[in-house]
């Protein structure tokens, strides 16, 4: 909670853009939305030597953009702005302004920092060479998950027991395409293995040998370590040990499975331990900027299970659905007010689309997907679909195709001038679907028509017949959206015809309509700030704790013991909250295998 004088923000950070929501110390609330490159944009009014006048939607206050960089659409040399007038949006340059540029022209002026704390910078006015005023943070992002799917992670080395230095090239033999011919097995998030010998009283041989390949790897610029031996869920010293070794090599990441994932069965554990290991020290880089402006102790972030938790007790693990939790929660307070108790969730974004239902309880998952990868990790049940507003449409040689590939921020949509492809941004702009005035950044209608011009000649399409490709193009996306919805609805046993949808997101409320006719959804709710639910939805999240504890004995055994464990696992999940904060909210839940 706030404290006086402090401001209060709630940030979402998404694959294309980042939801900003504020609270000034005088409760006054503010929105903004900024590209999650860390960029704004403007177009240029009128041109000087060494000035520019630019058309802002929104006032920034004298000198904001003193040490931003000017980046112009085709032309490689960058500016560094040295002052900015308020009155006339006119920004300055110590050099000439570059040849080539004329009125219309689009201008990104690239922040230095994260895209959270222009955001903040944004809301608040504040300059970019002065310090943000005193405020908390709670911070939803999809840094991780990005990460994982561009395998973008740190350079890890994995340990495991001798003879399984395979185990996670062979995983668990299951063929994602059933009758693929052309097999081909996803390279291991890990760069090297090493094999731990162990005698019959688990005690380790060969420490010299792994010290001596351990010091050669981190001489390679390895600098994670992601630990896993058998049994350790139930004996972690050997783990502990090797953790001491590992660090004691200048190692800067060590993760043991026994802290990570202390459960049975090691392949879903290992799995898990090496995606920390490969994750951790990319958050931590990225939350330990955040915290540079923010404070440590002013900052929270959303976990995938719809919580937030302190920085000190995150684990990349648990960061996977970390904006897609915010967004759930928000849909529910929303649904709740409106008197709606069953809901479906359609979150569509920039670069994905998340759906999930919700029938007065929120649903959890103990084992996710995100890409090749299996973790352990508890999250609310989401499921996502490569469909945004940046998906990119194509034609592959066979069909035409919407997404997976997104344009993502950076060029982004064709319409916004950076030379990117037609996405379905740019369809909903050509079918006069999407106000360009209202849009929030500059969009170039021409940019859009001439990347449809490029595929009309592809597909030898007349110029009659285009708004009937612009409308295949539509209702291919609304379909791979639809059956993402069914898999959570029908899939499940749920028909979705009982439930509203809860249209969210910056492209949600133009394609909520025709997804709820194919599922035969006869109510949808829109949100006043669909655009920045996920961030609303920070502001309406609690703290939690978990605990978990596998329990290896008999059901007798179990009972007797049942009012200790109990206590046992609130305490162990009172202990991981942050002790300032006024709400605790304890899951106790348990895992038995009886003997």
């Amino acid at each position: 909670m706030a404290e006086e004088g402090e401001w209060e923000f709630w940030i979402d950070t998404g694959g294309t853009f980042t939801d900003c929501l504020g609270k000034s110390p005088d409760g006054a609330y503010h929105r903004a939305k900024v590209l999650s490159s860390s960029s704004l944009r403007a177009s240029i009014v009128d041109l000087g030597t060494r000035s520019l006048e630019l058309d802002f939607e929104i006032c920034y206050p004298d000198d904001f953009f003193k040490g931003f960089q000017a980046c112009f659409s085709g032309i490689r040399e960058t500016l560094v702005v040295q002052a900015y007038e308020s009155k006339g949006c006119r920004l300055e340059f110590s050099d000439e302004v570059p040849e080539g540029l004329s009125q219309g022209d689009l201008v990104v002026l690239q922040f230095g920092g994260e895209a959270p704390e222009l955001g903040a910078r944004v809301l608040t006015g504040t300059p970019g060479d002065c310090s943000l005023p005193k405020s908390r943070l709670r911070l939803a992002t999809t840094k991780g998950t990005n990460a994982l799917l561009e395998r973008k992670g740190a350079k890890t080395v994995f340990l495991v027991n001798k003879g399984l230095g395979d185990l996670l090239k062979i995983g668990n033999q299951q063929r994602p395409d059933l009758f693929a011919l052309d097999i081909r097995r996803p390279e291991p998030l890990y760069d090297d293995v090493i094999e731990v010998s162990l005698n019959s009283c688990s005690e380790l041989l060969n420490a010299e040998d792994l010290k001596e390949r351990l010091l050669v790897l981190r001489e390679q610029g390895v600098e994670t370590a992601a630990i896993c031996l058998m049994h350790s869920y139930k004996n972690s010293s050997v783990e502990v040990l090797l953790e001491s070794l590992v660090l004691d090599c200048g190692y800067k990441t060590v993760i043991r499975s026994s802290d990570c994932a202390p459960l049975i069965k090691i392949l879903p554990r290992a799995e898990t331990t090496v995606v920390d290991a490969y994750l951790t020290p990319v958050l931590e880089n990225y939350l330990n900027r955040i915290a540079g402006e923010f404070g440590e102790d002013g900052l929270s972030i959303m976990t995938s299970a719809g919580g937030l938790v302190p920085k000190s007790q995150f684990r990349a693990k648990d960061s996977l659905f970390s904006g897609p939790a915010g967004g759930l929660v928000g849909a529910v307070s929303i649904g709740e007010q409106a008197g709606a108790s069953r809901l479906i969730g359609f979150d569509m974004g920039g670069t994905s689309t998340d759906v999930a239902r919700y029938n007065k309880l929120l649903s959890y998952q103990f084992q996710t997907k995100v890409g090749e990868a299996r973790i352990m990790a508890r999250s609310l049940k989401i499921e996502t679909v490569a469909a945004g507003g940046g998906s990119v449409c194509q034609y592959d040689g066979e069909r035409l195709r919407v997404g997976p590939e997104s344009a993502g921020a950076d060029p982004g949509p064709a319409c916004y001038g950076m030379g990117g492809p037609l996405t379905i941004t740019d369809v909903n702009l050509l079918l006069g679907r999407m106000d360009a005035d209202q849009f929030g950044i500059p969009v170039n209608l021409e940019k859009s028509e001439d990347q449809l011009r490029k595929l009309q000649e592809t597909l030898g399409v007349t110029d009659e017949l285009c708004d009937e490709l612009l409308a295949g193009l539509l209702a291919i996306a609304n379909e791979n959206m639809t059956d993402a919805i069914k898999e959570i609805s029908t899939g499940e046993g749920y028909d979705p015809v009982d439930y509203t949808l809860v249209a969210f997101g910056g492209a949600g409320g133009q394609h909520a309509c025709g997804v709820a006719e194919k599922l035969g959804v006869a109510e949808v709710l829109i949100p006043g700030d669909a655009g920045l639910l996920s961030a609303f939805g920070l502001s309406k999240a609690v703290p939690e704790g978990f605990a978990e504890r596998q329990l290896l004995s008999t059901y007798d055994a179990f009972i007797s013991d049942v009012d200790s464990l109990t206590d046992e696992l609130e305490s162990m999940a009172l202990n991981k909250l942050n002790p300032r904060t006024e709400v605790l909210h304890a899951c106790i839940e348990g895992s038995l295998v009886c003997a």
